[in-house]
């Protein structure tokens, strides 16, 4: 049985765009980058997916939503690595 994996990244954000990094911030992206990813709707209609799947940020949720793909199941597993934290 095969499987097909797709990633769709969310779009930027204000700070992604000044060059910097997000982290565990829950930015909203661009209103630009979201109407970029309502594009998607017309690409993700070609394709049935038995599962979506996003972290809990509001950027990566809105651009599932936006994309055509529905709500997403929501898992913190897909969080943006904080790697600006010296947390483990």
């Amino acid at each position: 049985m095969a499987l097909d994996l797709y990633l769709v990244r969310h779009g930027e954000t204000a700070w992604s765009l000044s060059g910097q990094h997000t982290g565990r911030t829950d930015l909203r992206s661009c209103r630009w980058a979201r109407r970029r990813h309502a594009a998607w709707v017309s690409t993700s209609a070609a394709f049935r997916f038995t599962a979506v799947s996003s972290s809990d940020r509001q950027r990566a949720i809105r651009t599932a939503e936006l994309a055509g793909f529905g709500r997403p199941a929501i898992t913190p597993l897909l969080r943006e690595f904080d790697y600006a934290s010296t947390r483990a």
